[in-house]
Parts: C-alpha cells; structure tokens; sequence
C-alpha cells in the first residue's frame, strides 16, 4: 500500500534518491528538517544531512533486533 499521500497532508516531499544525480541527492538532505525513510542501506545518505536533522526510521512490522 502507498501511505505518501498522508505524508503530503503533513507537507513532506516524497523523494526518491536513486532517480537523483548525488549533487542533488547531498543538497536536499542537506537542507532537509526532518528525513523519514524505511529501515536499510537507503539511509546511508543520511551522512549529507546537518547536525540536528531529524530521522524517523521506519521498521515493519515483522521486523526484530533479537
């Protein structure tokens, strides 16, 4: 299921890195307030955000640290 209209609701843009060349992908997430994104090696652009960003990781619901 597709939810990212409930995040256009809350005015989040929904971006996809791997449609991006990397300047673009280091200058939103550089500017970016908040970053949400799922559970994974797609968060590993994380290191172009700025001290404080925030960072909601999302897991699914099956998903166990043990």
């Amino acid at each position: 299921m597709d939810y990212t209209h409930l995040l256009d609701k809350v005015e989040f843009e929904t971006v996809f890195c791997e449609d991006l060349k990397l300047y673009d992908v280091v200058n939103i997430l550089n500017n970016a307030e908040v970053v949400m994104g799922l559970h994974g090696a797609g968060l590993a652009n994380l290191i172009f955000c700025r001290l404080g960003t925030t960072v909601v990781e999302l897991f699914g619901w099956h998903y166990s640290r043990e």
